[in-house]
């Protein structure tokens, strides 16, 4: 079992071992899932993640920008919901 301690400003150090496995760097940002009574660590996927993810959908739209992007907030939205983060 790998353990650390919560300082009395609510910090902790993330230990070597956890560090290594998730291949963490200074600066790299995680992502806390909270399950009931366990917390579930990840890599934050970055900006670069969804980089490319529209090339190739589809063919152009006639949709007008402004539905274009309340389609791409609502998708957006639900992502953040399914993941747990702050919006």
């Amino acid at each position: 079992m790998i353990t650390s301690t919560i300082s009395k400003r609510g910090q902790t150090t993330l230990p070597k071992q956890i560090q290594d496995a998730l291949h963490l760097e200074p600066g790299r940002k995680i992502i806390y899932e909270i399950h009931k009574n366990s917390v579930v660590i990840k890599l934050h996927p970055g900006v670069m993640a969804s980089f490319g993810a529209l090339k190739g959908l589809g063919k152009p739209t006639s949709l007008p920008l402004k539905k274009v992007r309340q389609l791409a907030n609502e998708d957006w939205a639900e992502h953040v919901n399914q993941e747990g983060l702050k919006k």
